[in-house]
């Protein structure tokens, strides 16, 4: 979530989820990617504005950190998957040796 939505919204459900999850299987929470510039709502678009509204949308953050890691990713919602998948591009890039993906929903 772009840092301007998250003062607007207060929260990031994403990350809630994920500090959660962290806490129960008792594994780091670490922030791993931050949206590189901001971009309209996924939700608002459609299949094809989606894909490219989040094209390198993001980088690794702290992307030293990841070499080598296996990583779990959280989302709230899975719809399209191209938030994972760009999230998951940038720190494949960082190092990354392996990601996981997890969300809580999925809207078709």
């Amino acid at each position: 979530m772009h840092w301007t939505r998250r003062l607007k919204r207060g929260y990031n459900q994403a990350e809630l989820l994920a500090r959660y999850l962290a806490n129960i299987l008792n594994i780091p929470y670490l922030k791993t990617a931050t949206r590189a510039h901001y971009t309209p709502q996924q939700a608002k678009l459609n299949k094809k504005q989606r894909s490219k509204n989040l094209h390198h949308a993001f980088v690794a953050y702290k992307p030293k950190r990841w070499k080598n890691q296996s990583i779990l990713l959280v989302d709230d919602v899975f719809t399209t998957g191209n938030t994972l998948t760009e999230c998951s591009k940038c720190l494949i890039s960082a190092g990354a040796a392996e990601i996981n993906v997890l969300t809580i929903a999925k809207d078709e």
